[in-house]
């Protein structure tokens, strides 16, 4: 991910004659390739690209190869059904400030090719990013223990995972970022033999804040904590273990937070019939 100003990016026009107002592609490196793949996108004419995900506000996730590339792609379309939702065409820029925050620190997100607005009178409309895609890599629950999903890892495997895990949100809650939507969906997993490496994707609800407010915390650990997984009380510890040496949280404030930690839990659950 590329740590540059966005001022500095090389701007393009895309000229869509069904749309009103101006439409550009911003880059932080020149790419005919990437230009003419992102505007057929922004077009609606790749059509054979697939749907990962789709938002009942508008929003669209799509995975697919550029002409002219070697690896996959995603696109992540912020588009809004009406104007109640105009704050979510800005998370474009949100997760490029973002990501950039956590990668100068040490954290991996997705590369961004480029970032595409509509503007009209002055307004972004709508936006969308084009990011390469983590080849190999898998959302973290995939490697735990759900049955449902055929997943039963070794039980000293598991553990591992949850261990690296707890060091990872760890790390990042003590250098004061706040996801937002941090369920084990939303960090990818690679795995090397017997180590990880994460990868923090979806983090256009985030900031980064010079500490960590509690009430921020909570609410991270809450939608880590959501599903059951069906984890036992040994391996739910051998996480909050890792997660409190990392992050530095220790003693009664650990107590008190892993206490609403998990009223928020288990109110979110019980609301579902998840119990």
């Amino acid at each position: 991910m590329q740590d540059s100003d966005i001022s500095t990016w090389h701007r393009y026009p895309i000229d869509i004659p069904t749309q009103k107002g101006q439409t550009y592609c911003l880059m932080p490196e020149p790419d005919e390739n990437i230009l003419r793949g992102v505007t057929a996108l922004w077009s609606g004419e790749c059509s054979d690209w697939k749907e990962c995900r789709s938002h009942t506000w508008g929003g669209r996730v799509t995975l697919g190869r550029l002409p002219g590339t070697n690896a996959d792609q995603i696109f992540k379309r912020f588009t809004i059904r009406n104007l109640r939702y105009i704050h979510k065409t800005y998370r474009a820029r949100s997760t490029i400030r973002q990501e950039q925050a956590a990668t100068s620190l040490g954290f991996t997100t997705a590369r961004i090719r480029c970032l595409v607005e509509r503007r009209r009178w002055g307004v972004v409309m709508e936006s969308a990013l084009l990011f390469d895609a983590f080849e190999g890599a898998v959302p973290v629950y995939h490697l735990l223990n759900q049955p449902e999903l055929g997943v039963n890892p070794i039980r000293e495997k598991r553990r591992a995972l949850l261990q690296a895990l707890g060091e990872e949100v760890g790390r990042w809650h003590a250098e004061g970022f706040y996801h937002g939507d941090l369920h084990t969906g939303n960090i990818l997993v690679s795995e090397y033999g017997e180590t990880y490496s994460f990868h923090w994707i979806d983090n256009e609800e985030g900031r980064k804040y010079p500490k960590l407010p509690d009430e921020k915390r909570i609410l991270d650990l809450d939608h880590i904590n959501r599903l059951d997984y069906n984890l036992s009380l040994i391996d739910r510890y051998r996480f909050w273990d890792a997660y409190c040496r990392a992050s530095g949280l220790n003693g009664r404030n650990a107590k008190e937070i892993a206490h609403k930690v998990l009223k928020r839990s288990q109110k979110y659950r019980r609301k579902r019939g998840m119990d």
